[in-house]
């Protein structure tokens, strides 16, 4: 495997972590800038690291996300458990498309259609 890919899947996964993270702490702190700026930043990377490759689904969802973040930091909108929810729907594909990568060097099938169906459901949030 080519060891920019590897490289890209372990960062990204990391990334997704941390976001995941950020996202379950703040059930007890939503107001929180601090961690806000940590998912962002996770997504924002994970985007620009995206695109690297020729993986155009994986980089319009978090392309997506990381837009919906920055509104949200803007407050220009207000995160929601129906957001937070999408967000873990995303993040569960994106870990999915790591996966494919990791076992095969491309996304799986269908890899169109997921993402426009994910980037289209942030993107009206």
């Amino acid at each position: 495997m080519d060891p920019m890919l590897e490289a890209f899947i372990a960062e990204s996964k990391e990334n997704l972590e941390t976001a995941s993270t950020g996202f379950l702490s703040l059930e007890s702190d939503p107001n929180s800038q601090t961690l806000m700026d940590e998912i962002f930043r996770a997504m924002h990377t994970l985007k620009g690291s995206s695109g690297l490759f020729d993986i155009r689904p994986f980089t319009a969802v978090v392309h997506a996300a990381e837009d919906v973040l920055d509104c949200v930091r803007a407050g220009e909108l207000e995160l929601t458990s129906a957001h937070v929810d999408l967000f873990f729907s995303a993040m569960d594909q994106i870990s999915q498309w790591l996966e494919d990568l990791d076992g095969t060097g491309e996304l799986s099938p269908g890899a169109e259609a997921h993402s426009e169906r994910l980037s289209g459901a942030l993107r009206v949030l």
